[in-house]
């Protein structure tokens, strides 16, 4: 079995545009599609693995692509935004150190979303 693991455009090691129109999900399916293809995979070889925000862009391609996949694989992502945003209201946001919550709160009603401590509190979860 042969596993291909890349970052997509905005992430971690590739290049980082400054271009919003960029950061829309469908560009992100042709992304993976374009992937697949320039790999030579097919329904008899392609399966998808899709976590977190992945699992979502996976749903989404295989939506589209599906006669391109032989089996697709979602982890820790629900398909339903409103019920991911419930799931975490209910669940997530309790089990939270609550200062730090009430930290990310305070900053995303900033709109400080590049702030370094909100990133620090929400991506590493301190």
């Amino acid at each position: 079995m042969e596993y291909y693991y890349y970052d997509q455009l905005g992430s971690a090691y590739s290049d980082q545009p400054d271009a919003p129109d960029l950061w829309e999900l469908p560009r992100f399916v042709e992304e993976v599609e374009q992937v697949r293809q320039a790999l030579g995979l097919d329904r008899n070889n392609f399966y998808l693995y899709g976590h977190s925000w992945g699992g979502l862009l996976a749903i989404e391609y295989a939506l589209k692509y599906q006669q391109n996949l032989k089996g697709l694989v979602i982890s820790n992502m629900m398909s339903s935004a409103p019920a991911y945003s419930l799931y975490a209201q209910q669940t997530l946001m309790p089990a939270m150190d609550q200062t730090a919550l009430t930290e990310i709160k305070s900053l995303e009603a900033a709109g400080e979303y590049e702030n370094p401590r909100y990133m620090e509190l929400s991506i590493l979860g301190e």
